[in-house]
């Protein structure tokens, strides 16, 4: 008895491995099936990748471009099949998009001229800053969910890059 891995992708971006039996049949003809399967799992680590690359998991930002993906790209095709090409232009409707998460970074940013001089210092002229979460701009920055930790601060999620 061989075994097939059915991957998931969890709600903290770790890939979640199922081994479910199978027989191999005799024929030529599921080698094609298996090879495709095999792509669709190596498929599913490039997905978690790419939304952890632009998210880090939060949960708001996932679900909204999960939801642009289901309502507003893939209606649009005739092969109803996730690309990476399609998250990409989840990603682009999300930045062009009001919603409550950028609008409260924005409200947080302009109420508080040294995070958003920070930030930009960080993003704009690219200073690196090393991480000391007893410095009460960048305690403030994680509060807000602006920074994290990496070392140096970083901005938390790349969309908001």
């Amino acid at each position: 008895m061989n075994f097939f891995q059915i991957c998931l992708i969890h709600s903290d971006f770790s890939i979640l491995r199922y081994k479910i039996p199978y027989k191999v049949p005799k024929t030529k003809h599921y080698l094609p099936q298996l090879i495709y399967e095999i792509e669709a799992v190596s498929l599913l680590h490039e997905f978690a990748d790419k939304f952890y690359y632009y998210t880090a998991g939060y949960p708001f930002l996932v679900a909204k471009l999960c939801k642009t993906l289901a309502e507003d790209i893939l209606p649009k095709k005739t092969d109803r099949s996730w690309t990476l090409d399609d998250l990409e232009q989840s990603v682009q409707l999300l930045l062009r998009e009001n919603n409550t998460l950028f609008d409260s970074l924005i409200k947080n940013l302009e109420n508080h001229s040294n995070l958003y001089d920070l930030t930009y210092s960080i993003l704009v002229n690219g200073v690196r800053v090393p991480f000391d979460p007893h410095e009460p701009t960048i305690s403030l920055g994680r509060l807000y969910g602006v920074f994290k930790e990496n070392g140096t601060v970083k901005i938390h999620n790349r969309v908001y890059e």
